[in-house]
């Protein structure tokens, strides 16, 4: 009797390493957190999944990765699609959030080293002033004040009865454009009205898209003849 062996074909169980399930367990727990984020945010922007970021850019590599085990072409052709996919995002500058060209490359106030600049933002919008923070001059002096929420405003100047003149730098709402004025005419040095002339006066567009008024105007106040 002949007997002939047989070749059993018999599949392997497809074995998940620990790394890998962990890879998994952080990408769910990012989607959950990408979905509830976008749903509770109050504006839909970037900053709010930032922290997940990082997560979702592991994850194709990790993929690829288990991938590469079975098949290096297969694994090969995904990366170089991954990399031409984030090449190309990279060039299309409308995707990319905050990036303001129309910039100006200096403000009047920086030219004028030795006059100190008075910054004053309302309360709800001090965030703002990161905007001036890359042009500030590291030579020359500078003062961040709060516009109160309601008038009467009064704003005092700290240190202002030292100068001959200073910058006046005011958050600007071009549709309250009266605004200005209450407030220039609410700035107060040592308790008292700011008797001075305003001159070479100047507006700044800071380019942002997240606030409806990325506006500052001012000028400069002299004190003392």
């Amino acid at each position: 009797m002949l007997i002939r062996e047989r070749k059993l074909n018999i599949k392997k169980p497809c074995t998940i390493s620990a790394a890998q399930k962990t890879a998994w367990y952080i990408f769910a727990a990012s989607i959950i957190y990408l979905l509830v984020v976008l749903i509770i945010a109050p504006y839909k922007v970037l900053r709010y999944i930032m922290p997940v970021c990082p997560f979702l850019v592991i994850m194709p590599a990790t993929l690829i990765n288990t991938i590469g085990t079975r098949s290096r072409k297969i694994a090969a052709c995904a990366m170089l699609l991954l990399c031409g996919s984030f090449a190309f995002n990279a060039a299309q500058e409308s995707k990319i959030e905050n990036l303001f060209r129309g910039k100006q490359n200096e403000y009047v106030f920086t030219q004028d080293k030795d006059t100190p600049v008075y910054v004053a933002n309302f309360r709800w919008s001090a965030w703002k002033n990161a905007n001036l923070t890359p042009y500030l001059h590291d030579e020359q002096t500078y003062y961040f004040v709060n516009i109160p929420y309601e008038p009467p405003f009064d704003i005092n100047l700290p240190e202002a009865e030292d100068y001959d003149s200073v910058y006046m730098v005011v958050e600007y709402i071009p549709e309250f454009s009266q605004l200005y004025d209450v407030i220039i005419s609410s700035l107060q040095i040592t308790g008292l009205p700011v008797q001075g002339a305003m001159e070479s006066e100047f507006e700044i567009n800071t380019g942002e898209s997240e606030t409806w008024h990325p506006y500052f105007k001012g000028g400069k106040i002299i004190l003392k003849e």
